[in-house]
């Protein structure tokens, strides 16, 4: 899925590059390989980053919410 969506993104983007790139007659070759080689590389690492964090945070608040209710508990 992610895969997907991340090769949409690529081309969306060389499409986008492409079209606005024809009239100022700029590479879009090397520019295309630029964003294709960040998306490739540094995506699933954010993606899996944010998971991790949000993951952690989520955790952080509720455990000591849970741990609390245990001892109210007892």
């Amino acid at each position: 899925m992610a895969n997907q969506y991340r090769q949409r993104l690529v081309a969306q983007t060389e499409n986008w590059i492409s079209s606005t790139a024809s009239s100022t007659g700029t590479a879009t070759s090397s520019i295309s390989i630029v964003i294709e080689f960040v998306l490739a590389s540094y995506v699933p690492y954010t993606v899996s980053a944010v998971l991790v964090v949000a993951v952690t945070s989520f955790l952080k608040h509720v455990k000591p919410s849970f741990s609390s209710m245990m001892s109210d508990d007892c």
